[in-house]
This record gives structure tokens, sequence and C-alpha cells, in this order.
């Protein structure tokens, strides 16, 4: 069995294709650098860049060697051979996979030793590398059964092409979606998922070894049924399973920054503390931009850390977090005292100047209406691009008026 996986690892394609595969994985692991700062990000990007590109090289090649044997007009010796057919075609697809999983083990290497050089201790999550494991796994197997089932030399190529198009159009977050493109810290993988991906690949794998080539004679019924079934029963449970990320439980002790006067604290997920720095440089900007007219929270959570306390999403660039923060500010307009549809209308718009304002003088902007991170209707636009054109002093006396007027009748 040793002499037969040695001999396919070096008739395998893939000895040649994997070392393009392993540079299209890395360009897109480039790609996703800047999310490199926390392990959670860096994880879902080893995942990804794994099987982006692969899962299409990785099930073409499968079905091109499935087809490998009727090419050369080897059947009736494989029938020969003294070994279980099943035991034939094990080795033969454990040596297209194996190019499969040693990609998946490069290329988080890889990304674990440029990580821990870039941010410091830590390890990726060994859920997402099941991802890629399983993904990949599942690709293999399916080409490979692919190739048996047909010898049209159509096959590799269209069973590659369907894999790529998958992985583009499969809906985000479907518990059959091949891979996730970002893993904030917020999510994780869900287990009942990720059983059912291995529970599917692993039957895939069985079907690929088991069924019988269309020109093989018939197999017992059992033999063919029992495999097949698994595959329906696993692809049920795959289907009924739930999103491929679900929310994190919030941890016991996040990470917080030291209080600092009159500013609000921060607090992130633990894995989120490179952004930790950036995240309190925000709060101090909306505390400076506030000038005590904006009534501000004691503290701003990372986003799923609190339900019902004031939230941003900690991220590598400082911009967002400030428009999150400002807006986190705001009081929730339920339960206020407006008598007419027009009245609750008009208090959203004011909120809306609010956050506007604080986001634009934290940020450093002299003016909103034409900038186009902000969706504004262009009344509130033209009242915050007048108030910014004022001395400091009477845009807060201004922002005192608004903030008079959008938390009067709301509890505050």
């Amino acid at each position: 069995m040793k002499t037969m996986f040695g001999i396919e690892l070096r008739r395998s394609i893939m000895l040649w294709l994997l070392p393009f595969t392993l540079a299209a994985g890395a360009l897109v692991a480039w790609g996703w650098s800047e999310t490199w700062l926390v392990w959670p990000e860096a994880s879902a990007t080893t995942s990804f860049a794994a099987t982006r590109f692969s899962v299409a090289v990785l099930a073409g090649v499968a079905a091109w060697s499935a087809q490998r044997d009727r090419r050369g007009g080897l059947r009736d010796q494989l029938v020969a051979i003294a070994r279980p057919a099943w035991q034939v075609e094990a080795v033969h697809l454990l040596g297209t996979m194996a190019y499969a999983w040693i990609g998946l083990l490069i290329t988080a290497l890889s990304i674990q030793l440029l990580v821990m050089a870039k941010i410091g201790p830590g390890f990726l999550w060994p859920s997402y590398l099941l991802l890629g494991l399983t993904t990949l796994t599942f690709s293999v197997a399916v080409g490979h059964l692919a190739g048996r089932l047909s010898s049209s030399r159509l096959i590799p190529p269209l069973i590659g092409a369907t894999m790529l198009v998958a992985g583009f159009i499969a809906p985000p977050n479907a518990p059959f979606d091949l891979s996730v493109v970002t893993g904030p810290a917020k999510l994780e993988l869900n287990p009942s998922v990720l059983a059912a991906r291995s529970a599917f690949a692993a039957a895939c794998v069985v079907l690929a070894i088991t069924i019988p080539r269309t020109s093989a004679p018939s197999r017992p019924t059992k033999q063919v049924a029992v495999p097949l079934l698994a595959g329906v029963i696993t692809l049920g449970w795959l289907t009924v399973s739930g999103p491929l990320q679900v929310p994190r439980a919030p941890v016991a002790r996040p990470l917080c920054a030291e209080p600092a006067a009159g500013v609000p604290r921060v607090c992130v997920w633990p894995e989120n503390r490179a952004y930790l720095n950036d995240a309190t440089r925000a709060a101090r900007l909306i505390a400076s931009a506030a000038g005590g007219a904006v009534p501000l929270p004691d503290t701003y959570y990372d986003e799923g850390l609190s339900e019902d306390k004031p939230t941003f999403t900690a991220l590598s660039t400082i911009n967002p977090m400030i428009a999150d923060m400002a807006i986190a500010t705001m009081p929730s307009f339920r339960g206020c005292r407006d008598k007419s549809e027009a009245d609750a209308e008009e208090r959203a718009t004011i909120g809306g100047e609010i956050w506007v304002w604080m986001t634009a003088r934290a940020s450093g902007l002299k003016s909103v209406t034409n900038d186009s991170s902000f969706l504004l209707p262009a009344e509130v636009g033209r009242d915050v691009d007048a108030a910014l054109a004022k001395p400091h002093d009477k845009q807060l006396a201004w922002v005192k008026r608004q903030v008079a007027r959008t938390w009067e009748g709301c509890g505050a």
C-alpha cells in the first residue's frame, strides 16, 4: 500500500500544479493581509486562501486522474489485482487528496508564522482550519466521483468550473458555503455545521471509492446503497444545520483600556487587542468633539460584548469606529413622547444631524455634503455644513440646542 501511495504521489499532476495553487492562495491571502492584525481574521483568511481557487483545480485534477485507467486501457489489469477494488481506489484518491491537505498545511503554517511575527503569540483557530479541510476533501471526492462515472474529457474542466462558480454564488453564511471571507471576533463557526460538513465530506469520500464505474460490472446493491444513503442523510443534516457563523457568547472579562477623565472607556474582545489603541483614540476624539455638549456613555463595547450598551465595531481603521461611537451615543427613540409621525421624523432628523456633526468634528472634516461616506438627505447635509462653518463656541451652542430637542421626552 505504501508503495502504491508513493507511486500515486509521484505520478499525480498536482505535483506540478501545487506551486501554482499555493501562489494563487498567497495572492488571495495578501489581499486580506490588513486583517492579519487579529487571530480570528487571520484564521478565516487562511481557510479562504487555501480553498478559493484550489477547490476548482483539485476537483478537475481528481476527475482527470480518476479517468486515467480507462484512458490507458488498464481496467482489466486493475480487476485482476488481488486487493479489493475499493482499496485501489482509496489509494488513488488519497494521492490527489494529499496535495490538497499539504496546500492547506503550508498556507496555515505560513500565515501562522507571519501573524506571530506581526502581533505576537497566539494561534490560528482550529475551527477555520477544519472548515478548509472539509472543503478541500469534499472537492477532491466529488471530482474523483465524477471522473469515475464518466469517461468524457469534458468532465474535468466542467467539474472544476462548477466548483469555482459554486464558491462565488453560494449564499453567504449558508451551511454549504465553501468558505468565509472574514472572521470577526464576535462570531464563531457553528459546531453543528462543522460536524455536518465533516460527515458529508467523509460520505463523499466513501462514495468516490465504492460507487462502481459506469463500465464496471454491477456491485451488490447493499455495497452501493449504504454509502449512497449515508451521503443523502449527511447532506440533509448539512442543509438543516444552521448558519455557518454564529454569534459568540460574551466573555466574562473583556479587554478594557485604562479610563481617562471625560473620555468613555473602551472594551474589546480579548482577540481584538491590536485594535484597542485606535479604538481608545477614537473615543478621545469623540469626547473632544462633543465638548461637553453631547452626553456620552461611560463605556463603548466592542460589538457582541453587550446587548443593551453602546457598541462599536473594532477595526484596523479609525474613521469607521468614530462613526460607530458617534451613532452609539444617540439615545433610542423608542418611548419618546412624540405627538405625531411628523414629530418623530423631525426628532430622527435632528438626531442624525448630531451624529453626522460629531463624526465630522472627530474626523477633522470641514464639510459633509459631498463626502461619499455619508448618505444624507440634502437638508441634513446643509444644516451640518452650516454648523461646521461656525466658530467652535457657536457650534457647541448649536449642538446643545439640537441635543435638547432630540433628548427631550426620551427619558434623558
